[in-house]
């Protein structure tokens, strides 16, 4: 395709220059992966000890592997296992080594490169090597730059650097920093040039003109397309079918509607004491306040995700019980939007579900909750009738439409307990599904995404919002459905972008429940701000104040409908 012609020549010509290498930013699902592969054919390295390098997520090893194995005509080695080399000529006899973040995060020795040091051994296996190329696949997973994934990344040492990442900035423009150090491209390289010329003029209301320095850097080293730009100059080649996105609105059940507003009411009982504490002592318990957030958010989802805390396992339908799956839910991405603010650790005992100070004489049982969420659990256990949720229900509406039926759906949740609770409602519709998520074997997530595929039978496709949003081509279905909300769109547009790419020949619905008058409204709002963080640092924007990269405390209250 001609986008992708254009793409080459760009990486070409970056690697025949003075720093060698740049950031591949192109929209999900417009062949960066062709374009890396056209740039190894056409720029081998000059020595047979000097291979490329791909990192990846787990996830996408196989496909990498069977990418370049069905695709080229080059030496490929899975660089990954208990068994893999760990010297240098176990690993130069490939043309290509793929292996994972983890794998290079296990190897690394924790020494932080420098210009003094770059002599000195920086671990074993693939920092045996000088690569003739490093290519970072879903660079955006190094966006913190204290990470270890991070540091032992820019450990590495190489001729040729390349990011290849849909989204480059999802939180904040301070994400770039990690991908500018691992490709060493001064001055931007320097943290203190970066903070300087970029970070503080952010934070201080000079964003304006550290967007236009940024521009300018960028200009040089970064080539973004996104599908719409594309479609508006005329590319004839990308044809893509169309994208509807719906957004599905619907009201709670009279008793959901009831149970969320108790919630609400005691979380909001905790928040006065939270804003409290931050008059007081001048910062705002960011911590608390977060979990809070993601008690609300899951009682939009489902109210059982809630009432698990509350060891209520009623019957989602007759005979059938709820999974004891065991997982902690992060606390996602939001906590890297409000890494600046400083998080307060709590050493008094907190009711798990609105985080009110208990005492001893409060959980006579041990168990960590409050009276009132004592109550909340014993007033919904009344309800019986209750077996799932409005979003449950209207997510079977959505798959057993008649004239849609013959669709393959993939349906995105961030919650992966949620899963144990759909299974026995696709069941007992009689519709065919798999899971994917990041807990299981990577040998069977493959298995889940043979079965789509090549399985008649297999309808839907269960998939953790964050694990399915890296890298997979899911053509074979044509409708997505997003049972939550995510603080970040761009993890959402991932996703949908495993559906609506080069490769699919139907056109993509996709429907985005929501509750209305819930946090659901507020962090759709949220959403919003953080395109216009990402548009106006990338230039896909046309200008407008640039607006701040961090989430204040004010701003955090209005999640929760205040004022700050």
């Amino acid at each position: 395709m001609d986008h992708q012609i254009d793409g080459l020549t760009f990486l070409r010509n970056r690697e025949s220059g003075k720093s060698k290498g740049g950031i591949l930013a192109d929209d999900m699902g417009l062949g960066k992966t062709v374009q890396i592969l056209a740039l190894i054919l056409a720029n081998p390295s000059p020595s047979k000890k000097q291979p490329t390098l791909v990192v990846v997520p787990l996830s996408l090893l196989d496909q990498w592997h069977r990418e370049i194995s069905t695709k080229t005509n080059l030496t490929v080695l899975k660089h990954h296992g208990t068994k893999r080399a760990t010297s240098g000529e176990g690993i130069r006899k490939h043309d290509i080594i793929v292996t994972t973040y983890d794998i290079i995060r296990s190897e690394w020795n924790g020494l932080e490169y420098t210009e003094k040091n770059k002599d000195d051994e920086f671990g074993i296996g693939c920092f045996k090597v000088v690569w003739h190329r490093i290519v970072l696949d879903e660079a955006q997973i190094i966006k913190n730059r204290s990470s270890k994934a991070a540091r032992a990344v820019c450990a590495l040492d190489s001729r040729n650097k390349w990011c290849l990442t849909g989204t480059p900035i999802q939180n904040s423009v301070d994400e770039l920093y990690s991908l500018i150090k691992f490709l060493r491209i001064q001055p931007f390289s320097d943290f203190s040039q970066w903070k300087e010329r970029i970070s503080q003029p952010m934070k201080s209301g000079h964003g304006d003109k550290a967007i236009k320095r940024l521009h300018a850097f960028l200009g040089k080293i970064l080539l973004r397309r996104t599908k719409e730009y594309l479609t508006l100059t005329g590319n004839k080649q990308l044809k893509l079918p169309q994208r509807k996105i719906i957004n599905d609105i619907c009201d709670f059940s009279a008793v959901e509607r009831e149970f969320y507003s108790r919630l609400e009411a005691t979380a909001n009982k905790t928040l006065d004491e939270l804003v409290h504490q931050a008059e007081e002592r001048g910062k705002g318990n960011m911590l608390n306040m977060l979990c809070l957030l993601l008690r609300l958010r899951q009682a939009t989802v489902h109210w059982e995700l809630v009432a698990q805390k509350l060891d209520m396992k009623l019957a989602v339908s007759a005979g059938d019980s709820v999974g004891k799956k065991e997982q902690a839910e992060e606390i996602d991405d939001v906590a890297a939007l409000l890494s600046g603010l400083g998080i307060e650790e709590q050493a008094t005992r907190r009711c798990d579900i609105c985080l009110t100070e208990l005492s001893v004489t409060d959980t006579p049982n041990g168990k960590n909750l409050c009276f009132e969420c004592q109550e909340q659990g014993r007033s919904i256990t009344n309800h019986k009738s209750i077996i799932t949720s409005t979003k449950v229900r209207r997510m079977l509406e959505i798959l057993t439409t008649r004239d849609e039926s013959d669709r393959k759906t993939i349906v995105f949740s961030q919650f992966t307990q949620m899963f144990n609770l759909i299974e026995p409602m696709l069941d007992g519709a009689g519709i065919g599904y798999a899971r994917y998520e990041g807990s299981m074997p990577n040998s069977k997530r493959e298995e889940s995404l043979r079965k789509l595929r090549e399985d008649n039978k297999t309808r839907v496709l269960l998939c953790s919002l964050k694990c399915g949003s890296l890298g997979l081509t899911l053509t074979s279905a044509s409708r997505v459905i997003l049972l939550d909300v995510w603080w970040n769109p761009a993890v959402e547009n991932q996703a949908i972008d495993r559906v609506h790419r080069i490769g699919q020949m139907r056109d993509v619905v996709v429907h985005k429940i929501t509750i209305k008058d819930t946090v659901e409204e507020r962090i759709v709002a949220m959403q919003e701000k953080k395109k216009a963080i990402a548009m106006q640092a990338l230039g896909d924007s046309k200008g407008g104040k640039m607006i701040s990269n961090k989430l204040s405390w004010s701003e955090a209250l209005a999640l929760f409908g205040r004022d700050g």
